[in-house]
């Protein structure tokens, strides 16, 4: 396996973690009714995840454009 596919499917797998903790925040919120508060710590716990997300699909997409870069580059300069 080249290197540049080892990168896209380490890529791969931070966006499926983002899209795994997306649903578990979803799961929860349907559990809520509508008229419930949620405390702060709830809100908190949710701000986290929602960063972890963020930062898994940010990672995740920049992993897996880094080998088409590459070739892309590589192609111009041959």
């Amino acid at each position: 396996m080249k290197w540049n596919q080892i990168v896209a499917c380490i890529g791969l797998i931070f966006i499926l973690i983002g899209l795994f903790q997306l649903y578990q925040i979803k799961r929860e919120v349907k559990i809520l009714d509508k008229e419930q508060n949620i405390s702060e710590e709830t809100s908190n716990k949710w701000v986290k995840r929602v960063t972890i997300i963020i930062v898994c699909e940010v990672i995740g997409t920049i992993l897996g454009l880094i080998p088409t870069i590459i070739q892309t580059i590589q192609t111009i300069f041959k």
